[in-house]
């Protein structure tokens, strides 16, 4: 053998090394030249779910999803550009070109025309906190916005807003996008169902103080709601005095949100009785009262001066008179005249005591906060110190209206009882939608006082999951069926006719199945209630600019209630979409590996003697086929 033992092995190895490098390289290549993808995740998170490819064969024509996000966002959020790019091209794909996208960043250099497109649609920066080392904090101004168009039809959606916290997680984001998505498809290419809203209204001080004659607005406490909403509904506001005049709901709503009703006169729910017979859907959004929880303002003699100063909130309880409870129970729901209570709750800031001080001359009462969990206020779903749901039953599987990642703070809620007995006659069925905890319970408003007060309410021995939302859906029979209309009673105390086409027009039993949701809290998505949770977040972890945790509550509330009208305004095309919302997501964590570890062990060697040892025996097989081959050893 003229060439030395060594010598040989050593360039068989380097052949083998190249000869392997090569058909990776070519592998590579034919693959990434082939439009195939594999979805290796246990949860398949990467594919495009049935009911959204449904969505995309259902129209026709162009939409066009552009993408604005900052540079500067901070670097928990990085992933982002690439998981949207990603999915959208998917979409893109599926659907055969009809939708086109792109991504731009409005804050970088000769982008001023995409910084100039966001402000003319009123869509604002979010403040975001940046931590730069251990200590070193600075607030951000960034977008992560998607604007879906579809002819003269435009849908908004803030990432930050919609996903919150889910945003740092790259699987959880990248499950929970789809459903955002397919959403905001459909919004913009589907028809617009349109959304009444029949609650109490008030008239405030125009928005411009300025104009001295400008008329005051009208306001229904669901501000945050309606902006929400109305990307996907068209929303209308009406007026219970109007309803219980005797005007009918115009015929055009398909959807009611009954929100806080208070004081329904029988002609009131005539109307509302008659509408439903007809085939309209409604919400019944039911505070039974409230608690005094906020300060009495007053003033105090203090020297030759008046100090201003209250008293401490006396958290007693004030019954409401809506008069819907049989109402409601004709249809198989009883509203219970008690607050629900729950060892899973919210942590609420409270006024604890006061002490007096002073600016100039001038003295004033100032208030000491306390922070603790408040029972009255539950939050759902009850989780465990790892952050996970402990009852998978708190939320309907079929109508899962609440994503994994949300937690919904209920304030002051009451308890929902089904009535069998009125079901069957409805020949309905009564679905639970959201239920409070296993260490849950309810307290009558007899009872009276519900304070925050960490010694001032007691727990009762026995704890049960309540119901606070239902969802009931028959062929309801009227609950005037073989009574005389009543009569309409007018501001003066006189009674008026009905209109003759309107009671010719009577129903005593729905033409086709009717839906009904009932929730017996209605305190959750109001305007102030929302900036209340807003601010207690804030106060209680003295974070600046928009806090994650915070804005996830509110968030959280408000999605619920949208989805709440999602399930009224599509049925059970709705569920396919609350699919996406909550498919399992596995996100695995990476283990820190100490020094000693059984894993290290097998890491080392893998990588000291497995994967040399798998070189070294790939490289004697080739010397051994070589000199087969060329006859240099014998067999």
């Amino acid at each position: 053998m003229s060439e030395p033992k060594s010598g040989l092995l050593f360039w068989n190895a380097v052949i083998a090394g190249v000869l392997v490098a090569a058909n990776l390289i070519v592998a590579n290549i034919i693959f990434d030249n082939l439009d195939m993808r594999w979805d290796l995740t246990e949860d398949k998170r990467f594919e495009i779910g049935e009911s959204s490819q449904n969505i995309l064969s259902q129209f026709e024509g162009t939409l066009s999803i552009k993408c604005y996000f900052s540079s500067n966002i901070p670097k928990r959020y990085n992933h982002v550009e690439r998981v949207v790019a990603e999915k959208l091209a998917e979409y893109e794909e599926l659907s055969g070109g009809k939708i086109v996208f792109e991504i731009v960043d409005p804050d970088g250099e000769g982008n001023e025309e995409e910084s100039q497109e966001l402000k003319d649609m009123n869509i604002a920066p979010i403040q975001l906190e940046e931590r730069e080392g251990a200590s070193n904090r600075k607030i951000v101004t960034s977008y992560l916005t998607m604007v879906f168009r579809y002819g003269d039809r435009k849908s908004v959606v803030n990432l930050f807003q919609e996903l919150g916290s889910s945003l740092h997680d790259p699987a959880q984001f990248t499950s929970q996008l789809e459903y955002f998505t397919t959403q905001s498809i459909r919004n913009v290419t589907h028809e617009r169902r349109t959304v009444g809203v029949l609650a109490p209204i008030e008239l405030l001080p125009a928005q411009n103080r300025q104009q001295v004659n400008a008329e005051k607005r009208k306001y229904q406490g669901l501000s945050i709601l309606k902006r929400w909403i109305s990307s996907s509904h068209d929303v209308v506001m009406l007026d219970p005095t109007a309803v219980n005049r005797g005007e009918p709901i115009p015929p055009e709503v398909d959807v009611v949100l009954c929100y806080r009703p208070k004081n329904f006169t029988a002609a009131g729910l005539f109307i509302l009785d008659q509408y439903i017979m007809a085939g309209g859907r409604m919400a019944f959004f039911v505070d039974e009262g409230k608690v005094n929880y906020d300060p009495k303002q007053k003033m105090t003699p203090i020297g030759n001066t008046q100090m201003r100063d209250f008293d401490l909130p006396s958290y007693d309880a004030v019954p409401f008179d809506h008069n819907l409870t049989a109402f409601l129970e004709h249809f198989g729901v009883r509203l219970k005249h008690a607050f629900v209570e729950d060892d899973s709750n919210f942590e609420i800031s409270y006024i604890r005591s006061k002490e007096t001080a002073s600016f100039g001359r001038q003295y004033f009462a100032k208030a000491i906060y306390g922070h603790a969990g408040y029972p009255a206020w539950p939050m759902i779903p009850t989780r465990n110190a790892e952050g996970l749901a402990v009852d998978g039953s708190q939320i309907s599987s079929d109508w899962a209206l609440l994503s994994k990642s949300d937690d919904l703070v209920l304030c002051w809620a009451s308890p929902l009882e089904l009535v069998e007995e009125n079901l069957k006659k409805n020949d309905a069925k009564a679905e639970v939608i959201l239920q409070t905890g296993p260490k849950s319970w309810n307290r009558s408003l007899k009872e009276n006082v519900f304070s925050p007060v960490p010694g001032e309410w007691t727990e009762p021995a026995a704890k049960s999951p309540q119901v606070v939302a239902s969802l009931v859906r028959g062929s309801f029979r009227s609950f005037f069926a073989g009574k005389e209309a009543p009569k309409v009673v007018a501001p003066n105390g006189s009674e008026v006719d009905w209109a003759p086409e309107f009671l010719k027009g009577r129903r005593d039993r729905v033409l086709d199945p009717g839906m009904l949701f009932v929730m017996g809290d209605a305190d959750f998505v109001h305007d102030n209630m929302l900036k209340q949770i807003l601010s207690m977040v804030q106060q209680r972890k003295k974070s600046r600019g928009q806090d994650p945790e915070a804005m996830k509550l509110v968030y959280a509330s408000i999605r619920y209630a949208a989805n709440v009208l999602d399930v009224l305004c599509y049925g059970e095309d709705a569920k396919s979409m609350f699919r996406l919302l909550n498919r399992e997501v596995t996100s695995r964590e990476l283990k820190e590996i100490k020094e000693g570890d059984a894993l290290m062990s097998k890491i080392l060697n893998v990588n000291l003697y497995g994967i040399p040892g798998l070189v070294i025996l790939v490289c004697t097989i080739v010397v051994i086929w070589r000199r087969i081959k060329t006859g240099a050893v014998s067999v």
